[in-house]
């Protein structure tokens, strides 16, 4: 089977730096080869009729574009903004489209199969490299974190991931707290006027970087207000290495071995102290989440679904 993903245009893959849809094009990319199936990476212009056995599409307007062309693909849809502007938006209609017109689509949030509705649109969680995210060493004091591009695209100072909540509750229990992102984060810095003695804030990090910040920490704090994925990326690396996971989720799913929180800094602190009297049971059960969750197991997932949806 020859498998081909559309290249998003905008940076490179795998990125250097911030860039999600990018990183799970890489490991479906790269998994796939491990499975010894071809796959390759390609501009959607360098993209033929016939050349491939699977075309999988990542970018709504991209995958119009292959609709244009007569090139039967499956796409991916990743993008919030399509729930958050409503049914109204283009940017809904752009990727409905996208969706109705592919062989099948894979959204990474049960909420979203709902949300478009269409009989072609399953559940595909997205995974975890666990041979590069690990723990390190046992924690010898806790340490809370953040990592995330906070904001919206209308307003990149919004906090949509909950900063301000994890810092309040890191400071109601006296504790340090990292807040670990794109250098867009200072924009809601900026405006929030944040400040904390036991506040660090970490902008761009390399991969490497932001593996040693995970296992420099103990809990991860993720009061998202919305996400396109559940899990996101960053709740299943924080896992990999070991941290216990606190994060608001979607109802209708699970994750094994996170604790469920709401956007309020006082129940927040409760469940820091609750999962700090329990660490080790509760990092026993995430590091087992992260190596079920890992990319070999769900580009399995979508491979058997290439092959029946074909």
């Amino acid at each position: 089977m020859k498998i081909v993903h559309t290249h998003p245009g905008l940076l490179p893959i795998p990125p250097n730096g911030w860039g999600a849809i990018e990183k799970l094009i890489w490991f479906y990319h790269t998994r796939s080869l491990n499975k010894n199936y071809i796959s390759e990476i390609r501009y959607t212009d360098d993209i033929h009729k016939n050349d491939f056995d699977i075309v999988h599409a990542h970018v709504g307007n991209l995958a119009n574009l292959l609709h244009e062309r007569n090139i039967p693909y499956f796409f991916s849809m990743n993008d919030h903004h399509a729930y958050l502007y409503g049914k109204d938006s283009w940017t809904f209609k752009e990727n409905y489209q996208a969706a109705k017109n592919s062989i099948h689509t894979f959204v990474s949030a049960k909420f979203l199969v709902d949300y478009f509705d269409l009989p072609n649109v399953s559940y595909l969680s997205l995974g975890v490299d666990n041979s590069f995210f690990k723990p390190k060493h046992i924690i010898k004091e806790h340490k809370l974190l953040c990592v995330a591009n906070n904001g919206f695209c209308h307003d990149s100072s919004e906090d949509r991931k909950g900063f301000s909540y994890a810092i309040e509750a890191a400071r109601r229990l006296n504790m340090p707290i990292t807040i670990a992102g794109p250098k867009n984060n200072q924009k809601f810095f900026d405006r929030m006027k944040v400040q904390y003695d036991k506040l660090e804030i970490r902008y761009d990090l390399t991969e490497q970087q932001l593996l040693e910040t995970y296992q420099e920490h103990s809990i991860f704090i993720h009061a998202s207000i919305l996400e396109g994925g559940h899990p996101n990326l960053t709740l299943l690396e924080a896992q990999a290495c070991g941290l216990v996971v606190l994060a608001t989720f979607e109802k209708n799913n699970e994750l094994k071995g996170l604790v469920r929180i709401e956007r309020n800094h006082r129940l927040i602190a409760e469940k820091v102290k609750q999962t700090i009297e329990n660490y080790d049971f509760y990092k026993k059960i995430t590091l087992e989440s992260a190596q079920e969750n890992d990319w070999s197991e769900v580009v399995d997932k979508m491979l058997t679904t290439y092959k029946i949806k074909k």
